[in-house]
C-alpha cells in the first residue's frame, strides 16, 4: 500500500465511522443531539489516535462543531475556558520554564535522588509519597501536577531521560500516578471525590465527614496506590545502563552552591505552595494563585521572566487541554449523562456485589463521554439512589463510581493525564497498555480487597 492509499484509507476511517454513528443514531435509540454529539467526539478520539489532523488543531475544532451542530450553546460548551485550568496550565508552564532554565529542577532531582539512597525505583517511590503528603492540602489536582510534573522532568532532565524513552516514561507515568492515586484517599483530595461525597451524603441524608471518608478510603487508596505502583514497574521494566550512583554524585558536585536566580525561584516556589495549600481559607483558586506567582517572575528584582522566554512557551497546550475538557460539558449539553443512568441502570438489577461492579463499570465507560468531575457531579445522585434501592449503602456507591472514573485508556478523558502527556515523555501506547491493565486490577482490587473492607466497616 502507497503512502497516499494508506492515507486515504486512514481518512476514511476517521470519517466514515462518525458519519455512521450519525446515521444509525435512531437505531441506536439515541436522540439527533446525541447522535451528533457522539459522531464529532468519535471523529475527534479517531483523529488523535490516527493521527490525520493535528491534535491541537482536532481540540480546537472540536468545541466549534460542537456549538455550531447545536449540541450545545457556547456557554455550555466552552465552560471549562472559564474555568482555572487554562490559566493554571500557563502559570504551570511558565514555572516549569523557570525552574528549567535557572538549574532548580535539576538541582532538586540531583538532590532528591541522593537522599532517596541513588536508586531509580526508590526515587520513585519517594516521588509517590510527596504525593500521598500533599494531596490532602492541595485540593486542586492540577495544582498537584504543576507541582509533580516539574519534578519529573527535573529528574529526566537529570538522568538525560529522552522523551518518549522507557524510562522517562516511568517517571512521568509514576509521576501521574502520586497525583492521582492520592487523591482517593481523602476528601480534599480533588474536586470530583467532594462533589460525589457531598451528592451521596445528600441522597442518604447523611453527610460524609472527613475523618469517616478518611477512614473509609486511605488504606485502600495505599493499596491502590502500591498496586498502580508494581504495575508500571513490572511492565515498563526499566533500566539505567550507567553506574547511577557515580553520575549522579558527579552531576551533582558540578553544581556548585546554589545560585541568586535559584533562590529567588525556590521562595517563588514556597509562596506558591503556601497560598495552594491555603486555598480554602483565602478562597482564591490554585490555577490563579499558580499563575499570579508566574507573573511574578516578571517584576523589576525578581527578573526570572522576560518577553524572549514567555514565547518559547508551547501555547497549543493550552488549548488541546481545554478542548478536550469541552467534551464533558457538551455531553452534559447533550443529555448523554441522563442517557447513561436510564440505560443502565436496569442492568444493576442483583446481588449488592453485582451492583458495585456495575457501578464501577458505570463509571469507567462514562469517562469515554465525560471528565471525571462531569461523571461524579451527574451520576452520582441518581446511581446512589438505585444503590440505596438495591440495598447498597449510598457512600459504597459514590466509592465505587470514584474508582471506576479514576480508569483512563485515552489522555483525553483526564485533564491531569493531558497535563503528563503533553510533556512528550509518554506514548499513547505506553498509555493505554499500563491504564488498560490497570482497569482490570483495579476490579480485582475493588472485588477481593475494597468490598471486603466496607463489609469490615458495616458498609457493605
Amino acid at each position: 500500500m502507497t503512502a497516499g492509499q494508506s492515507r486515504l484509507a486512514l481518512w476514511t476511517i476517521n470519517l466514515g465511522i462518525p458519519v455512521l454513528i450519525k446515521l444509525c443514531g435512531p437505531q441506536l435509540g439515541l436522540t439527533p443531539v446525541m447522535a451528533t454529539f457522539f459522531a464529532f467526539t468519535a471523529w475527534a478520539i479517531l483523529s488523535w489516535i490516527l493521527a490525520t489532523l493535528p491534535e491541537n488543531l482536532v481540540a480546537i475544532l472540536l468545541p466549534a462543531l460542537y456549538v455550531i451542530a447545536r449540541v450545545g450553546t457556547g456557554r455550555e460548551v466552552f465552560a471549562p475556558w472559564g474555568s482555572s485550568i487554562p490559566w493554571l496550565i500557563i502559570g504551570g508552564m511558565i514555572m516549569g520554564l523557570i525552574m528549567m532554565q535557572t538549574g532548580l529542577s535539576r538541582r532538586i532531582a540531583l538532590w532528591s535522588i541522593r537522599t532517596a539512597g541513588l536508586s531509580f525505583t526508590r526515587v520513585l517511590i519517594g516521588l509517590m509519597l510527596a504525593g500521598v503528603i500533599i494531596a490532602p492540602f492541595v485540593p486542586s489536582v492540577m495544582g498537584k501536577s504543576a507541582i509533580v510534573s516539574v519534578i519529573c522532568l527535573g529528574i529526566c532532565q537529570a538522568l538525560k531521560l529522552a522523551p518518549g524513552s522507557r524510562e522517562g516514561a516511568t517517571v512521568f507515568l509514576v509521576g501521574f500516578l502520586a497525583v492521582a492515586c492520592p487523591k482517593l484517599a481523602f476528601l480534599t483530595g480533588g474536586g470530583d471525590v467532594v462533589i460525589a461525597a457531598r451528592i451521596a451524603g445528600d441522597v442518604s441524608g447523611t453527610a460524609i465527614t472527613w475523618g469517616e471518608y478518611f477512614v473509609q478510603n486511605f488504606p485502600l487508596a495505599m493499596v491502590y496506590a502500591a498496586i498502580s505502583f508494581v504495575l508500571v514497574m513490572l511492565v515498563m521494566r526499566p533500566r539505567i545502563g550507567r553506574d547511577l550512583e557515580e553520575y549522579i554524585e558527579g552531576e551533582y558536585a558540578r553544581l556548585g552552591p546554589l545560585q541568586p536566580a535559584e533562590r529567588k525561584t525556590m521562595a517563588i516556589m514556597a509562596v506558591m505552595l503556601a497560598l495552594m495549600a491555603t486555598e480554602k481559607l483565602h478562597g482564591v483558586d490554585a490555577g490563579y494563585c499558580l499563575l499570579l506567582m508566574g507573573g511574578a517572575c516578571f517584576l523589576p528584582g525578581i527578573d526570572l521572566m522576560d518577553q524572549e522566554k514567555l514565547g518559547k512557551l508551547n501555547f497549543g497546550v493550552i488549548f488541546f487541554v481545554t478542548g478536550c475538557m469541552c467534551i464533558g460539558t457538551a455531553a452534559t449539553a447533550a443529555g448523554v449523562d441522563r442517557w447513561i443512568a436510564d440505560l443502565i441502570a436496569p442492568l444493576l438489577d442483583g446481588s449488592r456485589l453485582f451492583a458495585t461492579v456495575g457501578m464501577f463499570l458505570v463509571g469507567l465507560v462514562a469517562n469515554f463521554l465525560l471528565t471525571p468531575l462531569a461523571t461524579l457531579a451527574t451520576l452520582t445522585g441518581p446511581f446512589a439512589q438505585i444503590g440505596m434501592d438495591l440495598g447498597l449503602s449510598a457512600n459504597v456507591v459514590a466509592y465505587s463510581l470514584i474508582y471506576g472514573a479514576d480508569q483512563y485508556l485515552f489522555p483525553y478523558e483526564y485533564a491531569v493525564l493531558l497535563y503528563f502527556y503533553s510533556s512528550g515523555y509518554l506514548r499513547l501506547r505506553q498509555i493505554m497498555l499500563i491504564m488498560g491493565l490497570r482497569a482490570v486490577l483495579t476490579l480485582v482490587f475493588l472485588v477481593s480487597v475494597a468490598v471486603p473492607y466496607w463489609r469490615l466497616l458495616g458498609l457493605f
